[in-house]
């Protein structure tokens, strides 16, 4: 057995780390028996390289365990080291199979119908479309797998004339296609993910071509992320020295680069670097070249790396992706509600015996399924100052009546509250999150910490080492005492890829977990999110955040998930790049929330397009749990090209239509039958009206959660004496245990929703609400009777 162990090096975000690095593995049987060694090893000191080699050896006849280092002056520390036995599992094979069966299987149903089977039409018909069903099969037969099944390709067996058969088994049996460098072929439906670049594994030491070093020293050397050599670049002049190749491509395509780097050299007194990937080209009048240079660049010239597995492929474009985003939008984000109407003494004797005081005509009932408040978390940034300006009160309502979730609008960065050494100023804030609150809007809180120099208070940096520790602590105290019960989501240190404010000044390159687990403890109800931007409308971080997340999580920082700022500027989007982002984002396998969502458009039709492309398809994607829409009023921008509401009376333009229309709930239905809808999960109002813009008769409130709901809806009438007709709607709301009843007087219509079906005697009766009493003890008579024996 043997285990390789080097100093961690991080990719981007570069560190140099010494530490206690875990391993295990399996040794060959023993006395009939397998087992699995564990243990941690932290290296003190290594000779020249950068990493060596640790053996593990077992010797059989004794059972001696020892660990060997080549390299006798390393010196090295050990723990927890464990030696146990795997215990044999002879049901294998069946419990895998019933994986097998739940994971890759589903149940297909096939009903025959067979037609003309009836002696009297074979007669007339003299046989000819007579059936006899049991005769009948049915063959079912896969043409391709979902699963990923593939085969290697040899590409001069595939191309060679004279052996298509070997091309045609290969299209008949098999979804993926892969040759020995990981080239894929596109034929016959087999996915496409040929690498244009050339010797991207660099496996012969002996040359780099096609690749060109300029202004730099390439060398083959043995060690490398796969295979046996990578490539190592040294001896760079600029901090344009790169690793380049000339690439055919073609224009309007997207490509997806992707490669392995590791550090041999920073520059003292850095922590990490940055590495660029550059695709350069020439444009003349409007015609892309197809020849791209490709490039791999550090800004800092005396950095040295080594590269591996380089590899540039064609990103496939999906023209049915909105059908499929809204398949998947059906799929997890609604649920089936069902209503069915019951009319009462609708029958010819019983409006006969009662001279018609109780006859109803269903057929002008008409349903409204209005929805109030959404199970997915849309929400709005919130501008403090406007939220409690008593002039403004439309601004408040707007947000309560559209959103589930309110962001304060960068109004608890540290440079806004407290710009001046304890001089904080909160009072609006306060204010505003109280008002959130008790409107029932979930808050999330934007800015706990910032990397931006620009959003940290001027006199931070001006403090020594030891009271900008302290400083921090101070705030995180500060905030947990004025708001720990107050936040639901709370982004602890944001843009952490585009800056390094505080890493510089308080001298952590940890200083990210450091935040995270000082925030926990004072925020422990909260969850802790990073964000950043330039990673959803851009490629520039995409990997990087995702490989920030990964890393973070590893060493049990306390954050819950991925805040993303997705400013969108142009509306020409590509949504197949975008989903890849989304796709890369979700590797990090934590819970996505956009953070801030704006769409910055003069045209207001292309706006309301872009906000319905983006947001299909973000709410279509699972580990999307939330998304907050950013300057949605006009009269809070500078700018007002990318509002979803104009004026004081907050008139919805055709984007402000786009988002209250296509992810929400509103329909009515003509009630004379059953009706069952797919409508987005949360909140309604069910209303029943006489007729499809009449008087309401009867309202409830329910929640539509994920497995459905059914409900049946009675419908009952009586006459009011005139004296007690008023010329606006009265309701006499009465309760009989789970029986809701509501009259409208004035249109002598009663209605009540029937959940359980049970039977309630009439000392369950409890009148909540009495207004008129003559009229209550006529329904208690003549219409409760009726109700309750109806059920």
């Amino acid at each position: 057995m043997r285990i390789k162990v080097v100093h961690h090096v991080m990719s981007l975000k570069l560190l140099h780390e010494s530490k206690f690095f875990g391993f295990d593995t399996t040794n060959p049987q023993h006395w009939g028996e397998n087992y699995v060694f564990k243990s941690y090893i932290k290296l003190l000191r290594l000779v020249r390289e950068l990493f060596t080699q640790m053996f593990t050896c077992i010797q059989s006849n004794n059972f001696n365990v020892s660990f060997e280092i080549p390299e006798h002056e390393v010196d090295f520390m050990l723990d927890e080291a464990s030696l146990t036995i795997i215990p044999k599992n002879p049901y294998w094979k069946s419990q895998a199979n019933s994986e097998i069966d739940r994971l890759h299987k589903a149940t297909l149903t096939l009903m025959p119908v067979s037609h003309h089977t009836s002696d009297y039409y074979c007669e007339h018909n003299h046989g000819s479309y007579c059936i006899d069903v049991s005769y009948m099969y049915v063959e079912i037969k896969q043409k391709r797998s979902q699963y990923a099944f593939g085969s290697t390709i040899q590409p001069d067996l595939l191309v060679n004339d004279s052996l298509t058969n070997y091309g045609q088994f290969m299209y008949d049996n098999f979804e993926w296609g892969r040759d020995r460098q990981w080239n894929t072929m596109d034929k016959h439906g087999i996915r496409s993910a040929t690498n244009l670049i050339d010797n991207g594994d660099f496996e012969n030491p002996n040359t780099i071509d096609p690749w060109e070093c300029l202004g730099c020293k390439p060398n083959g050397f043995r060690n490398s992320y796969k295979g046996d050599w990578s490539v190592m670049v040294t001896n760079r002049d600029h901090s344009f020295s790169a690793l380049t190749q000339r690439i055919q491509s073609t224009g309007g395509e997207n490509y997806v680069f992707k490669s392995y780097i590791r550090l041999l050299k920073l520059v003292r007194g850095t922590m990490y670097t940055d590495v660029h990937v550059y695709v350069k080209y020439t444009d003349r009048y409007g015609i892309q070249s197809i020849n791209v240079n490709l490039s791999i660049e550090i800004p800092e010239h005396e950095v040295d790396f080594l590269l591996d597995e380089a590899s540039l492929t064609l990103l496939p474009k999906n023209t049915n992706w909105k059908s499929q985003a809204d398949s998947e939008i059906d799929r997890l984000r609604k649920a089936t509600l069902t209503l069915t109407p019951v009319s009462h003494h609708n029958s010819d004797y019983y409006c006969r015996e009662n001279h018609g005081s109780y006859c109803i005509d269903i057929s002008y009932m008409h349903v409204e399924i209005k929805q109030t408040q959404s199970q997915y978390a849309f929400g709005s940034t919130i501008q403090p100052d406007l939220l409690v300006n008593h002039s403004l009160t439309n601004y408040g309502q707007f947000m309560y009546d559209n959103f589930e979730w309110g962001k304060i609008d960068n109004g608890i960065q540290w440079i806004n509250m407290e710009s001046n050494q304890r001089q904080l100023d909160n009072e609006k804030l306060v204010q505003a999150m109280q008002r959130l609150r008790s409107h029932r809007l979930k808050r999330w809180g934007s800015g706990l910490f910032s990397a931006l120099s620009k959003s940290n208070p001027d006199w931070i940096s001006k403090l020594p080492l030891r009271d900008i520790n302290l400083a921090i602590q101070d705030r995180i105290n500060y905030m947990a005492a004025l708001f720990n019960e107050s936040f639901e989501n709370l982004d602890v240190y944001s843009d952490v890829l585009q800056d390094e404010f505080l890493e510089i000044y308080t001298q952590s390159p940890n200083i990210t977990q450091e935040l995270f687990l000082k925030a926990k403890q004072r925020f422990p109800h909260a969850r802790l999110f990073l964000d950043e931007r330039n990673v959803l409308t851009s490629s520039l971080h995409t990997t990087a955040y995702t490989d920030m997340a990964k890393r973070l999580k590893s060493i049990h920082t306390p954050y819950y998930g991925l805040g993303i700022k997705a400013h969108f500027n142009s509306s020409q989007i590509d949504m197949d790049a975008l989903k890849y982002r989304l796709d890369k984002l979700a590797e990090a396998k934590s819970p996505l929330w956009i953070s801030s969502l704006v769409f910055h458009e003069d045209r207001v039709t292309l706006r309301a397009q872009m906000l319905d492309d983006v947001m299909t398809l973000l709410y279509s994607r699972p580990e999307v749990e939330g998304i907050i829409l950013d300057d949605v009023w006009d009269k809070e921008l500078i700018s007002q090209n990318a509002a979803l509401a104009n004026g004081q009376n907050f008139q919805l333009n055709q984007a402000g239509y786009v988002y209250q229309n296509r992810w929400h709930t509103h329909e009515t239905h003509h009630f004379t039958s059953t009706v069952s809808i797919r409508a987005y999960k949360g909140e309604y109002d069910i209303i029943v009206r006489r007729g499809q813009n009449g008087p309401i008769v009867g309202t409830k409130h329910v929640t539509l959660g994920n497995s459905g709901l059914s409900l049946t809806i009675h419908v009952t009438g009586q006459e009011i004496p005139q004296e007690e007709q008023q010329t606006k709607n009265i309701f006499l709301s009465v309760l009989i245990s789970e029986y809701a009843i509501e009259y409208d007087k004035r249109n002598k219509w009663a209605v009540y929703v029937d959940e359980t079906a049970t039977e309630r005697k009439m000392e369950d009766l409890q009148v909540n609400k009495v207004r008129h009493t003559k009229a209550l003890k006529t329904y208690q008579k003549q219409v409760l009777p009726n109700l309750t024996n109806a059920n």
